[in-house]
């Protein structure tokens, strides 16, 4: 029986043991990223075996990521499906590593050819994520990176005086004074995504 948990600093190392054998770029497989965002999507965690299983709440149903660890797929993927049924009927997968699809479409076929089930795969466009290489992002060269050019010189012409700082003890009540005055400029509604990445980074803010 999968006994899923609140996460918590306390779980910090065993999950960051678990994600980064994954080495998955993607943002939900990151601990401080399930920890900041873990009363918005309700992100929760169990272990079965040598496999760490996480869940979120997304509009009102368990949706799980693929699962991390060692040992047989097939076993803990039949685990999580008899959970969800269980639960709520059906199976939610949700953002997964490109390494991670092909067994996952294995797995699939196999549960429509052998146990009648029907499976579908779809696109969330909205969700989709934007993942640059550190050198690129360095130097923005070529015809893709001008907008973000032109961004960075008009910032630079606008505040010739900038500078930068690292986040410290004695800085970050300015730093989390301008959030806040940032988010009142934008009149930023309380249920649009952007709010709920303010409320994750107030998390990282009380817990810094």
């Amino acid at each position: 029986m999968l006994i899923f948990k609140n996460i918590t600093l306390a779980d910090k190392d065993l999950l960051d043991e678990k994600l980064k054998a994954l080495n998955c770029k993607l943002l939900n497989y990151n601990f401080v990223v399930l920890f900041i965002y873990r009363n918005l999507v309700h992100f929760e965690y169990a272990i079965f075996k040598d496999w760490l299983l996480i869940k979120a709440t997304l509009n009102q149903e368990d949706c799980f990521l693929f699962p991390v660890g060692k040992g047989d797929l097939e076993e803990v993927l039949q685990v999580i499906l008899n959970y969800s049924i269980q639960h709520q009927g059906n199976c939610h997968f949700f953002q997964f590593c490109e390494v991670n699809t092909k067994p996952l479409l294995v797995w699939a076929k196999k549960m429509e050819e052998t146990e009648k089930m029907k499976c579908d795969f779809y696109d969330v466009r909205g969700d989709f994520e934007y993942i640059y290489l550190t050198e690129d992002l360095m130097k923005l060269e070529g015809h893709a990176y001008k907008p973000k050019r032109n961004q960075v010189n008009n910032f630079l012409k606008s505040y010739p005086n900038w500078k930068k700082e690292r986040i410290t003890p004695e800085n970050i009540d300015e730093v989390i004074a301008f959030s806040k005055e940032w988010d009142r400029a934008l009149e930023i509604e309380e249920t649009s995504r952007l709010n709920w990445e303010n409320i994750a980074l107030d998390n990282a803010f009380e817990y810094y």
